[in-house]
C-alpha cells in the first residue's frame, strides 16, 4: 500500500469516526430535547377546539420519570369531573370532586395569574429526578380558552400556582 493509499484509507476511517459521533450527539440531542425548555414565557393559546362557557376549566398535573421510575396523571374540570391514571393501573380511575374541593380548586384556578408563569421550572439538569407537567386552560370572558402548559423537576413554583396544585389535594 502506498503512503498516498495509506493517507487515504486513514482519512476515510476517521471521517467515519467522525460521522459515528456525530450520529451520537444527533441522538442525544433528540432524546434530550423533550426536555429543554427555550422559552421563557408561555403563549397564550387560544383554544377552539371545545365550546366553553367563561368560567369553565381544565387542569392536568402529570408526573413521569426519577429514580423510582413512575407514570401518574390527574385531570379535572370545572364541571366536578376527575380522572386518575397511574402506571399500576390498566384503567383510570373516574369520579367526581367532593364539592367543597371543588370550591377551592374553583377559587384557586380563578385567581391563578397565568401570564406570569413560565414554561419550565428548575434547571432541567437532572437526568435520574421526576418531572411534573402542568397543563391549565380557561375559558375566558369572550369565550375562547387559554391554555398554560409548564414542566418542572425542582419547585419552588409560583405562589398561584402552588394553590392550584394543593387544591387539586382532596
Amino acid at each position: 500500500m502506498s503512503m498516498l493509499d495509506r493517507r487515504k484509507h486513514a482519512v476515510q476511517g476517521a471521517s467515519l469516526r467522525h460521522q459515528g459521533i456525530a450520529r451520537l450527539a444527533v441522538l442525544v440531542l433528540l432524546l434530550h430535547l423533550p426536555h429543554a425548555s427555550f422559552a421563557q414565557k408561555p403563549v397564550p393559546q387560544e383554544k377552539h377546539e371545545r365550546p366553553g362557557k367563561p368560567g369553565d376549566w381544565m387542569v392536568e398535573e402529570r408526573s413521569a420519570g426519577g429514580l423510582h421510575a413512575r407514570v401518574s396523571s390527574v385531570s379535572i374540570t370545572s364541571d366536578g369531573h376527575v380522572r386518575r391514571k397511574s402506571m399500576f393501573q390498566d384503567k383510570p380511575q373516574e369520579g367526581s370532586v367532593p364539592q367543597e374541593a371543588l370550591r377551592k380548586l374553583n377559587a384557586a384556578v380563578l385567581a391563578a395569574n397565568l401570564s406570569t408563569w413560565t414554561a419550565s421550572y428548575g434547571d432541567g439538569l437532572c437526568n435520574d429526578c421526576g418531572s411534573t407537567t402542568f397543563r391549565l386552560e380557561v375559558c375566558g370572558a369572550d369565550g375562547k380558552w387559554v391554555r398554560y402548559s409548564g414542566t418542572w423537576q425542582h419547585p419552588p413554583l409560583p405562589a398561584d400556582m402552588e394553590a392550584v396544585l394543593a387544591a387539586m389535594n382532596f
